[in-house]
């Protein structure tokens, strides 16, 4: 593997800096508890991806409708009509747009009060690139804006450009977060090495951006078997300090 001629690294962020669960498996959960619906319980995850994955598709198809652009937030009553469409699905019978608003609020605070959890000594290696040379980015399919999670992991001063999307058309798989932030950047995108943990995603939209792409696997060893081709794999972020010794040093 070739690195000399990096000279910028993009990062996405869950499950790649920080781990991150089954946001949308654990709000489903948390919705039926807090709901009381015990007979959904026994519900396994494949189940709630399953009916989720219906219910995005109806949503992405509406952003795609409406031309949202690549910061589009959900409002409270999106929120709310996605999880009465949870509950629909499911068979739930009653007053669902009273229940999915009593649910989604008490969701959102407990979700307010979660921090996520960084990968260990993750400002420490981020620092080090810093210092070496190379520009820092993050490129993450998201919703909210990924700041304060920066700000609060103290890691928000070393990243140039931040950018972000749940869009369909701007997220990943599409390239186009990483050609933004490599033209924000101002590095040749064949100059920018891409770190995300997830195959159809990260790897993909790596490639089809002409970024290097890095599979990092500490949250799911079991993704090194989606590798289809030649990419570069490591076990955690501690490896990227041996890969890259200073931006444009051969």
């Amino acid at each position: 593997m070739d690195t000399h001629m990096i000279k910028a690294i993009v990062f996405d962020m869950g499950g790649t800096l920080y781990d991150t669960p089954r946001e949308i498996v654990n709000m489903t959960r948390f919705i039926l508890s807090e709901l009381g619906l015990d007979q959904f319980s026994d519900l396994s995850d494949s189940q709630i991806l399953q009916i989720t994955k219906r219910i995005d598709n109806m949503f992405d198809s509406r952003l795609e409708r409406n031309n949202a652009d690549p910061y589009w937030l959900p409002s409270f009553d999106d929120s709310v009509e996605y999880d009465k469409l949870i509950l629909e699905k499911l068979g739930v019978e009653g007053d669902l747009v009273r229940m999915a608003t009593r649910a989604h609020q008490a969701w959102e605070k407990a979700y307010s009060e979660t921090k996520p959890n960084f990968i260990e000594s993750c400002r420490t290696h981020l620092e080090t690139l810093h210092q070496r040379g190379y520009r820092l980015g993050i490129a993450s399919n998201r919703r909210n804006d990924p700041i304060p999670h920066l700000e609060s992991a103290g890691i928000r001063h070393l990243f140039d450009v931040i950018e972000y999307s749940c869009v369909p058309g701007y997220r990943k798989p599409s390239p186009f977060m990483l050609l933004q932030a490599a033209a924000k950047l101002g590095v040749n995108p064949r100059r920018c090495a891409y770190v995300g943990d997830k195959v159809e995603y990260d790897v993909v939209a790596a490639k089809r951006a002409e970024f290097l792409p890095i599979l990092i696997i500490w949250c799911d060893p079991k993704e090194r078997m989606n590798v289809l081709d030649d990419v570069v794999v490591i076990e955690h972020i501690n490896k990227m300090i041996e890969m890259f010794r200073g931006a444009g040093v051969h």
